[in-house]
């Protein structure tokens, strides 16, 4: 008989062994990604922990699918090569402005991933560093253009109406001059166990259960440079509870003009650039599995700026409700709770967002603080004519006050994009999923999405969606096919339905076809 020593050993020594000579995947967020980690979690009755915690860090893959290696004679290193090349008759939404054109998206790159244990394979414990870097030029074949200060002086962003998709930094292309350059990297390190993670680096978090975006933290916001702290206590195999808290630094967009005097160049008369005013944003969250399939997630996050950080904020167990009242009422402080529970085959979320809580208010209708937003979603695994079939849909309503605030430095924005549900607030998003599952490589899907845009704005009589709004219904028809582990092909068909926005969109049909070989957006 195996001592209980004995036993923690063999696991540890298993589980170095299995991570430092299986292949790694970067978890770049997909509907495909997410939705895989659903099904198998729905087929085994059991939540798995990438349903609420998800980051674009590489992990270890069960595929025996191996993409190129360069650097394949180092041990515990790899090194591969990224490439995407797409084309788009609705320019992938990347202009917010006017009737999209067709476009050419290239995307090569670059990423790598080293892991090796801490002193030995017996300590339990791994060191992780990883990187990549995606160039990407976008081609608008109709010689329309990018008008980035036209963008600005209406608020807008690129990508402002696609759900999954950011740009940190864009300028003009040189040659030919329609075009658009932007380039994304990411990278830290990490040490992590079986029960403990913890992570330095500038990458993308996603906290909650949705798939199209969560009310906290989405994974379409530009990653940002942050330190996470994940610790997953576990009794026989069971999860008991998770802890995360992070802290993360992000850009306000909000020059910082006390520093005028250290930017001034007198060789140019017109200079105007200034740094940016810094934004922080610190978060913990308690995760609880009552059961296999059962588990409430409540959370708290602070987004202040413009200041040190308070030492209140620092204490990971610290309610912030109070801390903030403390040091004076001046941050923006954001509270709610998700639900999952897998049952008959199928999967139901529900989740709930509170800012500006006033207790002893929250039922009296003369008080107008209390702003909240709501997420409701289902999935369903089905056999239909002995084809097996899985379908979903998620409903979002977001009060218009929603990652606002009366201080600007404290909106809940990264270089002008919502960290939680993209729409921003005073919002509607309604979507639902079809996706025919079958075991060979070809996947079809059917989407449905209707999204209704209002005004989001600070004030305590802005009323949901009583001012001037928009909307939008897109049909969507994916066929995609997967060569392996690595590498993808497919092609979209969609139509948009666009009613009352301030650029006169029209309706229009949009395709799109890609190649896509260690990337998945």
């Amino acid at each position: 008989m195996y001592s209980y020593y004995q036993k923690y050993l063999i696991i540890i020594i298993i589980i170095n062994y299995n991570v430092i000579f299986s292949n790694f995947i970067f978890k770049d967020y997909s509907i495909k990604n997410i939705r895989k980690y659903e099904i198998d979690s729905i087929l085994n009755d059991r939540i798995s922990t990438e349903l609420y915690y998800f980051t674009n860090i590489p992990i270890q893959s069960s595929s025996r699918d191996v993409s190129i290696d360069l650097l394949k004679n180092i041990k515990n290193l790899t090194f591969n090569p990224v490439l995407g090349l797409r084309y788009s008759s609705s320019g992938f939404s990347i202009n917010p402005i006017g009737t999209p054109g067709s476009s050419i998206w290239i995307s090569p790159g670059a990423q790598f991933n080293y892991i090796t244990p801490i002193i030995s394979v017996y300590s339990g414990y791994l060191f992780q560093v990883w990187g990549s870097f995606y160039k990407h030029s976008a081609y608008f074949l109709n010689e329309s253009k990018l008008n980035k200060s036209l963008l600005e002086s209406q608020n807008l962003k690129p990508y402002e109406y696609n759900p999954y998709l950011s740009m940190e930094y864009y300028v003009q292309t040189e040659e030919p001059s329609w075009g658009v350059d932007f380039d994304e990297a990411q990278g830290g390190i990490g040490v992590l166990s079986e029960n403990l993670e913890i992570f330095f680096g500038k990458f993308k978090s996603s906290l909650g259960p949705f798939h199209r975006g969560n009310l906290s933290l989405s994974l379409r916001s530009p990653s940002f440079p942050q330190i996470k702290i994940n610790y997953r206590k576990k009794n026989n195999n069971k999860t008991i509870f998770d802890f995360t808290y992070f802290i993360g630094d992000l850009i306000s967009e909000i020059a910082d003009s006390s520093v005028l005097n250290a930017y001034i160049n007198e060789d140019f008369d017109n200079f105007s650039k200034l740094p940016w005013i810094n934004r922080k944003i610190i978060h913990h969250r308690i995760d609880l599995h009552f059961s296999n399939n059962f588990r409430i997630g409540f959370y708290e996050q602070i987004i202040f700026g413009a200041r040190q950080v308070p030492w209140q904020y620092l204490i990971p167990v610290n309610l912030y409700w109070s801390a903030q009242h403390a040091i004076g009422d001046f941050d923006n402080l954001q509270m709610g709770f998700d639900i999952d529970w897998i049952h008959n085959s199928g999967r139901s979320n529900l989740a709930f967002l509170m800012d500006e809580w006033a207790p002893f208010k929250t039922f009296n209708s003369m008080n107008h603080h209390n702003w909240f937003a709501i997420q409701l979603g289902h999935s369903q695994i089905v056999n239909l004519f002995n084809q097996r079939l899985y379908f979903r849909f998620e409903n979002t309503l977001i009060s218009p006050q929603i990652y606002e605030h009366k201080f600007p430095i404290n909106q809940v924005f990264n270089q002008g994009y919502p960290l939680g549900y993209w729409t921003k607030g005073d919002a509607v998003d309604f979507w639902l999923t079809l996706t025919l599952l079958n075991k060979n490589k070809f996947s079809p899907r059917v989407e449905f999405d209707y999204t209704i845009f209002g005004e989001p704005k600070y004030g305590v009589s802005r009323r949901f969606l009583k001012n001037k709004n928009s909307n939008r219904s897109k049909f969507n028809l994916v066929f995609e096919y997967q060569f392996n582990g690595y590498t993808k092909c497919e092609f979209n068909i969609s139509y948009f339905k666009n009613k009352s926005f301030e650029d006169n969109l029209d309706d229009y049909f949009g395709f799109l076809v890609s190649y896509k070989y260690n990337i998945t957006y």
